[in-house]
This record gives C-alpha cells, structure tokens and sequence, in this order.
C-alpha cells in the first residue's frame, strides 16, 4: 500500500505508441484480429503469449489509454533505452521469480486505476515452440480481482525468430485481444481453473500455425543466425563442430 505509482510519462509514451503504430502499419504488416481493449480504460489486466520481443511494440498501439507493461529485468537492463523504458511506465521483474516488490508495482498499476500488461511466461521462445506458464498465475489474476483480457500474438517469431541476425523478416504478425474474465467472475473460479485456462489460451505453436496460415516471410539471407540453433551436422553427424559442412 505505501508504494507510489509513477504513471506512464504522457510525453515519451506517447512518441512510443506513435513508433509502434508506423511499425505495426509498415514493418510489421500488424493484423489486428479485434480489439476489445480500444477504448478500455483501467484497471485491468492484460495477458499475453510471447513469441518475440516484438510482441510488446505491438500490442502497446492496441489501447488509446497508457498501459504499464512488464518486462524481465534481464532485458531491461540491456536495453540502452531503459532510462525512456522507465519513464514509459514499464515494470522490470525478475524471470522465474516474484519478488514482493515486483507484486506491489502490479498491484498499484490495478489500484490506481490504470491497464497492465504481463506475458505470464516470462521468456521469449527458442524455438517458436511455448514456454510454460509458471504455477501461481492463475492466482496473481484473482488475487488482482478486476477483468482480465487475452492477447493472443501470431507470426512475431517468424518476423524475428530468437536466432535471428539479419533484421526482420516481413510477412504478417496477427493480434487478437479479447475478454477472458470480469472482474466479479474471479472469485467463483478456482484458482487451479484459472491457470489450466490460462494454459491452454497461451499455448503456442508457430510451425503449426504456419501448416494452416504459410505466411511469407521475406529477407535475404533468410538462414544467416541458424547456426546459433543447428549444433549437429547432418552430414558428419558430428556436434558443436563449426566447421562442419552441411
């Protein structure tokens, strides 16, 4: 209760909803499935897959109103823009574990009456593949008690996959963003429920995805980085030989 709110700097969120508008629009080639979080003024929550770092640029055009984002503190501290990250309201949190100073930022981003937005799984995808969700969300979201909704990210791995080297790929990134719970419903649902849920909404599975979708993804160079990934040598069947010949 005594922590203080620093609000989303009106100034340099707004130049950063901006950026994320054009990219959206011209790098990204943004599809937006529907959006019910246009006009949605706070508090409520917004959870998220994560597919790419990308996927957070996006979904900050998606709402009119400033939203407070959580982020891994690993990624916040390498960013050389962190100084504006902060003054753009961003929570960094520690991966795989939650702090009591990390739950009273979100809690007072709720109790202020402001959005938040968290991506449960805390990592970025190796291998387009989702990464588990950690046990005890399903009770952050109750404990949290206001309307929570769903942004389902597709393609962001694709445009820029973790092993990437060669700058983005276009093709089509797809958001989807809609109502999961009210905030009254909460409290009839079992908090072993709510994360089963939550489970299985932010599942992913982008080569899936892509046997139904076959999105193109256009750059030169399209497999300069997979070496970051490939280890065994097809040919040789040797590993970790970088000098290996595919």
């Amino acid at each position: 209760k005594d922590y203080k709110l620093k609000k989303p700097n009106v100034f340099y969120y707004g130049m950063f909803r901006i950026i994320s508008l054009l990219a959206g629009k011209l790098v990204f080639n943004l599809k937006i499935k529907q959006n019910a979080i246009k006009n949605k003024k706070g508090p409520f929550v917004v959870i998220a897959n994560h597919e790419s770092f990308i996927d957070f640029i996006n979904l900050c055009c998606c709402n009119r109103n400033r939203m407070h984002f959580v982020v891994s503190n690993s990624f916040y501290q390498s960013m050389s823009i962190n100084p504006i990250l902060k003054k753009c309201g961003v929570i960094p949190k520690q991966q795989f574990q939650t702090a009591m100073e990390d739950l009273k930022k979100m809690k007072a981003v709720i109790d202020n009456n402001m959005p938040l937005v968290i991506y449960p799984a805390g990592l970025m995808s190796e291998d387009g593949i989702a990464t588990k969700i950690p046990k005890g969300t399903g009770k952050l979201l109750k404990w949290f008690n206001c309307d929570v909704y769903v942004a389902k990210t597709k393609g962001s791995y694709f445009t820029n996959p973790k092993w990437g080297r060669s700058g983005f790929r276009k093709g089509q990134i797809t958001l989807d963003i809609y109502k999961l719970y009210e905030k009254g419903e909460l409290a009839d649902y079992d908090e072993s429920n709510i994360q089963k849920t939550i489970e299985e909404l932010l599942d992913y599975n982008c080569y899936e995805y892509q046997e139904t979708d076959k999105i193109v993804y256009k750059k030169h160079n399209d497999i300069k980085g997979l070496e970051n990934v490939l280890y065994k040598c097809l040919k040789c069947n040797e590993e970790f030989n970088r000098g290996a010949i595919i």
